[in-house]
Order: C-alpha cells, then sequence, then structure tokens
C-alpha cells in the first residue's frame, strides 16, 4: 500500500484521537486560548474615565448622549421638577390618552405592581409597607378613596414622574402612556373605591 493511501486512512482516525483528547471536560484545565483578550477583557464602568482605555478621545469607557437629544420613540414630559412646576401641573386636569376600559385595565395592572406596597391594593394607604412593618414613614400614603386637596391629572403624573415626599420617582420604571394609564386608574379610586368604565358607568374595582 502506498504511503498516500495510507494516510488517507489514518486522517480520519487521528482526528477523531484528537477530538476526544480536546473535548475533555475537564475544566479545571480550560486548555489553550487562542484569544485571551476576548475571553478576559476588561471590565469598565459606563461612561467613566480610564487611563488605558483607548476607545475614545480622553480615555472614556462610552460616550454620553448629546445634551437635549431624545431617543426615537421616545415621549417627553416637559413639566419642571420644581415647586412651580408642581403648581403647574397641579392646574391640569387633562389627560392625553382617553378613557378606555382597556386603559383602566392596564392602569390597574401597573397599580399592583408600583403602588400597592405603600398605597394598598384598594388605594386606601393601607400597604404592606405601613401595615404589619417596622418601616416607619414620616408621613403616611395618600389615601385615593378619600383624598385631601385636588388631585388633577396633571398633579398625579408629576408625582409619578418626579416623586414627592417619601415616594421616588417612577419615571424610570413606568413607560410613558403607562404613567397617563396609571392617572386613569388612581383617579377612578376617588369615587369610594370604585371604577369608572369608558361608557360613564361605575364597578367596584377588584
Amino acid at each position: 500500500m502506498k504511503p498516500i493511501e495510507i494516510a488517507k486512512y489514518l486522517a480520519p482516525v487521528l482526528l477523531a484521537v484528537i477530538v476526544m483528547v480536546t473535548c475533555k471536560r475537564d475544566y479545571s484545565k480550560p486548555g489553550r486560548e487562542y484569544a485571551p483578550d476576548m475571553a478576559h477583557s476588561k471590565a469598565y464602568e459606563t461612561y467613566t474615565k480610564v487611563k488605558d482605555n483607548t476607545a475614545f478621545e480622553d480615555g472614556y469607557t462610552a460616550l454620553e448622549p448629546a445634551k437635549g437629544s431624545i431617543a426615537r420613540g421616545q415621549k417627553v414630559y416637559h413639566g419642571d421638577d420644581t415647586p412651580e412646576g408642581y403648581t403647574l401641573a397641579t392646574a391640569s386636569d387633562e389627560n392625553p390618552l382617553a378613557l378606555t376600559d382597556e386603559a383602566l385595565a392596564r392602569g390597574k395592572e401597573v397599580y399592583s405592581i408600583y403602588c400597592t406596597p405603600c398605597h394598598g391594593p384598594k388605594g386606601d394607604g393601607e400597604g404592606t409597607a405601613v401595615l404589619g412593618s417596622n418601616y416607619n414613614l414620616a408621613a403616611p400614603p395618600i389615601n385615593f378613596t378619600a383624598p385631601t386637596g385636588e388631585w388633577t391629572s396633571g398633579r398625579i403624573f408629576h408625582v409619578i414622574n418626579y416623586g414627592k415626599g417619601n415616594m421616588g420617582a417612577y419615571a424610570s420604571q413606568i413607560a410613558y402612556d403607562d404613567r397617563w394609564r396609571l392617572v386613569h386608574y388612581v383617579k377612578s379610586l376617588n369615587n369610594a373605591n370604585t371604577a369608572t368604565t369608558a361608557d360613564g358607568s361605575q364597578t367596584a374595582s377588584k
């Protein structure tokens, strides 16, 4: 048998042996790394300045968005996070989203996720963070079933967006339109814990 024919038969055998040897599952011995810079890349904090980083000018790890830029499809709330902005928001009772059963249902869903710990499932201010816990609040949460003062749509949205008192801002957690749907639901709690449907009728909240 000619050498070239022997090599033709031995090549698959050698290849199989190499595969079996190199595919051992001994994780304590990872073997050779042919691109270690990709396997062990340096970790940088976003928007920080690192001396030996050459990705961007002056060693920054990422570039911040241009001032005043808005992401495509993003909706922006133009009310200011100031006492004056709060007063202007309170004066408005307009909601850009129509009051529909779907909007109320989604508003209730958002409320149950983000608001019930403090305001309670019924909106009476008796959430789990208030009752039966050691979390002592300096001021009790607003009771939406019997609110004090005029809680207009604009005021509620401003508080959701920027926070107020002990309550933090939820603009980063709740989508823009969902904040307005949440406003619809919160306002529906004002009337003895009943929800107003799109046709004007009222049904008890569950």
